[in-house]
């Protein structure tokens, strides 16, 4: 997908936003006016007892919008340590506030994190390559490399099918598996070779084409690789620009779901 999912991303607003909506709920059920609640809760007094709460909540927000593999896990400790912070509130208040509302936030907590848990949501946290809006332009060029395996000295010829910041498709007679490391001496031109590392993504072994890497960079190969780019980008060899298109914005898919039911979970499209 060429952005992140609008549910995803209205879900971290909607964490972000939580604890003024719980302000505001407090406030009705004490029966005090919003003004008055929410200025009580700006006291210090108030943040020392409650932080927790806007720090977890706050976690949970920059996690869902990570969209990282590590940030699934942090989104559910953060719900944990808010639900385990929410119910010793429930006993501190010594059943001054009715079990109900206490109920109903577990329950929309609980939906919540089931819908992470459904396969659709979940893949775009751990498959990068759904997330396409994390991929670099990529330019195409006609760089040879010399490569091998990683503590291998055997050496194997190709060519660059496509390279970005990131990562290149190279092709080659070899192909190693996914997940194996290799390194690469890419001749950008005669007088000058640019050694990389990077681990095997992909590749198409079916029509012979050639597999993807995903660079592992050095502080000194990122910065050279960075100037191989710019001079790609001044000659227009660009390519891949993932454009945002108009079934990309949020008022498309906010019609689309009510309208027809679909966004709800995210697609590969």
């Amino acid at each position: 997908m060429r952005r992140r999912p609008w549910s995803l991303v209205i879900l971290a607003v909607v964490h972000l936003l939580a604890p003024f909506g719980n302000i505001a709920i407090n406030a009705i059920l004490a029966n005090r006016s919003l003004s008055d609640y929410f200025a009580m809760a700006m006291t210090p007094a108030y943040l020392e007892k409650n932080w927790i709460m806007f720090a977890s909540l706050f976690v949970a927000a920059v996690s869902i919008y990570a969209c990282k593999r590590w940030s699934f896990y942090v989104y559910l400790l953060s719900i944990t340590v808010l639900f385990v912070f929410s119910y010793v509130g429930f006993l501190s208040k010594g059943g001054a506030i009715g079990f109900l509302p206490l109920f109903l936030v577990y329950l929309v907590n609980i939906t919540v994190v089931v819908y992470f848990l459904v396969p659709a949501v979940r893949n775009i946290y751990f498959d990068r390559r759904m997330r396409w809006w994390e991929i670099k332009p990529r330019y195409q060029c006609d760089y040879k490399v010399t490569w091998r395996f990683e503590h291998n000295p055997v050496e194997h010829q190709g060519d660059v099918g496509n390279i970005s910041e990131n990562g290149m498709f190279l092709r080659s007679e070899i192909y190693p598996k996914d997940e194996q490391i290799v390194e690469i001496d890419l001749n950008v031109d005669d007088a000058e070779l640019i050694p990389l590392q990077g681990r095997v993504v992909f590749h198409r072994t079916a029509d012979k084409i050639g597999f993807g890497v995903e660079f592992q960079h050095t502080r000194e190969s990122r910065k050279t690789l960075h100037h191989v780019i710019q001079a790609l980008e001044s000659e227009g060899r660009r390519i891949n620009a993932l454009e945002i298109r108009p079934e990309d914005t949020l008022s498309y898919w906010a019609r689309t779901l009510i309208t027809t039911g679909k966004g709800l979970f995210p697609n590969s499209k």
